[in-house]
């Protein structure tokens, strides 16, 4: 069995909270609320995501993060990572798109 790596708390500095998802935990953007494997769960990918995906980003205080973190954590989220509301939300529009065309 591989080891698992654990999530450290200083990697907010890189916009990355913690995630559990089938009882393993994961890394989470808290910009694109990306998922990422528990391999990713190295400074140097966490950081290579930063500055590739959020260039503009990569040089804000661990503040601003730990903020975005604490409204990642109100929403409602599914397994993957993704807001449940908003697809609720387009299964609703599609359903009520479906009966005007009868």
């Amino acid at each position: 069995m591989s080891k698992k790596r654990q999530y450290d708390s200083s990697y907010i500095k890189y916009g990355f909270t913690e995630i559990e998802i089938n009882r393993e935990i994961r890394s989470q953007c808290v910009i694109c609320t990306v998922v990422l494997s528990n391999d990713a769960l190295k400074q140097a990918k966490l950081q290579r995501h930063l500055h590739k995906v959020h260039p503009t980003l990569k040089d804000r205080p661990p503040e601003f993060f730990e903020r975005k973190c604490k409204s990642l954590k109100k929403m409602k989220l599914g397994p993957s990572g993704a807001s449940v509301a908003s697809s609720q939300q387009v299964l609703i529009a599609s359903i009520e798109i479906s009966q005007l065309s009868y």
